[in-house]
């Protein structure tokens, strides 16, 4: 096979034999970086071949990640072609080429191309293992610098990546194992359990600004009732809050969507503790305003039956933190006495932090909602042992 080295104007081509141990391509050659100086990939890059693997198995059913566990390596690798060495691309492939449907038709949604070996790649190894999925994406023309795979690589593919990143720079790799079973079915029932508790905080959301959107309009623009709205106001209470105090109840509602997309339970469930609370500090800043302290105090109450999630972080606890504890603990830590404990910490974590609010004379400032926020985030974390 023949590389091009030395000036590219000149165009001077020496032919050179290739290792034993190098995968070999009957595509034609492309100009590869200098080997004298790889380039690694940031970290990042193998993050999000993480992310990919991990979003793909939130959607698999069971028997789809059985075969994942058990029988079948599917990668995902962060790939450049060398002609434009500045635009990262992502390839997905899987041992004999194995394909499922549901797979296929999932990442590529996710904006990962499924990768066709090159038929003329060549066993590396004592044993050979030229149908893996790890060399399946060494072959053809683009240069593999991560990859996230489902099983650890065997022995075979293991020596194949570590003479790749001697020719072509280091590969960055990650074991992303599929879920157990009843960890699989025990995130989703927690992911349908936390999105409807954000779509409750979300209707009230919705309401509420909205009502305060109409009491803008009624003070900012002339009518009778508008001027006496504002007049009532401007006497006994203060000016009317600015429409931005909605803005990060949104933005943890969506924060809630993005670490569920990732099947990250415990930041959506975090998120959604924020996205709460962001709301019930919202609602008593403009109801305040609007009715007065003790009015105010009311409708908190009521937003907080309405918006409750005390029983959802719990139900959340329950099924995931067995498995949890079992990874920290080790074998037999995580019975049903700890599980039960640990829920109940939480949802009284919750309570008494709704209790405080209601109590408060004083508005609460958006410094110590962020800080309070994520003080029961934390002492959510510190009950699964984090």
């Amino acid at each position: 096979m023949q590389r091009m080295i030395g000036n590219r104007a000149v165009g001077a081509m020496l032919t050179q034999a290739r290792p034993a141990a190098v995968v070999q391509r009957a595509d034609p050659p492309h100009d590869k970086p200098d080997p004298a100086a790889p380039y690694v990939a940031h970290p990042a890059v193998l993050a999000d071949c993480v992310s990919l693997l991990t979003r793909l198995y939130t959607t698999l059913s069971p028997a789809t990640l059985a075969v994942l566990r058990q029988w079948k390596t599917l990668a995902i690798g962060a790939v450049f072609d060398p002609d434009d060495p500045d635009v990262t691309v992502y390839h997905w492939t899987s041992s004999g080429n194995w394909n499922d449907p549901a797979v296929a038709a999932v990442l590529a949604g996710l904006g990962v191309r499924r990768w066709d070996a090159d038929s003329a790649r060549q066993p590396r190894g004592a044993q050979g293992a030229p149908g893996d999925a790890e060399q399946r994406l060494m072959s053809g023309d683009h240069i593999l610098k991560a990859v996230a795979v489902s099983r650890p690589p065997c022995p075979d593919c293991a020596a194949a990546l570590a003479d790749y990143g001697h020719e072509y720079g280091r590969v960055l790799l990650s074991v992303a194992t599929p879920p157990a079973e009843r960890e699989h079915q025990a995130r989703a029932q927690a992911a349908s359990a936390i999105r409807a508790a954000a779509d409750r905080v979300s209707r009230q959301l919705e309401l509420y600004e909205g009502e305060h959107k109409v009491q803008a309009a009624l003070i900012n623009e002339p009518s009778f009732t508008g001027f006496a709205g504002y007049w009532t106001n401007r006497l006994f209470n203060r000016d009317i809050p600015p429409p931005t105090i909605w803005i990060n109840a949104y933005g943890s509602l969506l924060a809630v969507e993005s670490a569920l997309a990732r099947g990250d339970i415990r930041a959506a469930t975090a998120n959604l503790i924020r996205a709460r609370r962001h709301l019930l500090v919202a609602l008593k800043t403009y109801t305040t305003w609007k009715d007065g302290i003790e009015a105010a105090g009311t409708k908190a109450e009521a937003a907080i039956a309405a918006v409750a999630i005390a029983s959802v972080v719990a139900f959340v606890a329950g099924p995931l933190v067995i498995e949890w504890l079992g990874e920290l603990l080790g074998e037999g830590a995580a019975e049903a006495s700890a599980e039960e404990q640990v829920a109940a910490r939480i949802a009284e974590t919750i309570e008494r932090s709704d209790a405080a609010f209601l109590t408060a004379e004083e508005q609460i400032t958006e410094a110590e909602i962020q800080a309070e926020a994520l003080e029961e985030a934390n002492e959510f974390y510190a009950t699964l042992g984090h």
